[in-house]
């Protein structure tokens, strides 16, 4: 289930349920309270601006860590030579 939180400027965000208030400038609020785009019902208008600026392609998946595949050569650290 997801639990809905109003931040001290008003935006509501949907958060795991065991999330815990920062401090008192945070409140708790509900589904009625999200935004469509929020839940999925409207496009995210900074999304949609990028991608009629750039194209959908550009739109960075910033929440995707870069991890390699289990068989992709991970290059090993190198330390530098000094040269005295």
């Amino acid at each position: 289930m997801t639990k809905y939180v109003k931040n001290p400027e008003g935006t509501v965000h949907s958060v795991a349920d065991d999330f815990e208030l920062p401090d008192k400038t945070w409140s708790d609020a509900s589904k009625s309270d999200a935004s469509e785009q929020l839940l999925g019902k409207a496009p995210d208008p900074a999304v949609a601006a990028v991608e009629l600026k750039e194209g959908p392609s550009s739109v960075p998946d910033s929440n995707i860590p870069n991890i390699p595949a289990d068989d992709a050569e991970v290059p090993a650290e190198t330390t530098p030579e000094v040269s005295e």
